[in-house]
């Protein structure tokens, strides 16, 4: 009994230095064009609204298939979301939807919404 509550003792002992060994910084890194503009005088927007629509942008296929290293490192994914989220927090602009699909249903919410559904 008393073996086991010594092992016990060592392992709870390892297992709290252990914890305490690593560590995790993040940088706040800014680019130069960052640096050049505060852009927080463009977020308090409170006039119209412009309807814009962000369409599919990144690498083509082609591109992959030339420097393949791309694709491994997945390099231009998520530019679009990216870019959605910027402009969503300028809120200067309404997103508009391109598939027919998604605007019937968005129709269909708002028509519900309106009757008190």
């Amino acid at each position: 009994m008393r073996k086991l509550l010594v092992l016990l003792c060592l392992l709870l002992t390892f297992s709290s230095i252990g914890q305490t060994i690593g560590s995790t910084k993040t940088e706040q890194y800014k680019a130069s064009f960052e640096t050049k503009i505060d852009i927080s005088q463009y977020l308090d927007y409170d006039g119209p609204t412009i309807p814009i629509q962000i369409l599919k942008c990144g690498i083509g296929d082609e591109v992959y298939e030339q420097y393949p290293e791309l694709k491994e490192k997945k390099v231009g994914l998520g530019v679009a979301n990216i870019t959605l989220e910027y402009l969503e927090n300028l809120n200067r602009f309404t997103f508009t939807e391109d598939k027919t699909e998604i605007k019937n249903r968005m129709v269909k919410q708002f028509q519900a919404s309106q009757a008190g559904i």
